[in-house]
């Protein structure tokens, strides 16, 4: 019985888990987005100063 317990909450957290994780890796790629347009843009300026 204890072990069915346990199985139904490592269940549950694991649904849990998925689309927070998935949320996470979604804004780690947002901001390594944002950190290419940053660097292609201060390469421009740079580029563009000389």
């Amino acid at each position: 019985m204890d072990k069915s317990i346990i199985e139904r909450k490592l269940a549950r957290e694991s649904e849990l888990v998925r689309p927070e994780s998935m949320s996470i890796l979604k804004e780690f790629e947002e901001i390594e987005d944002l950190s290419m347009l940053e660097n292609y843009s201060s390469d421009d300026t740079e580029s563009s100063d000389e």
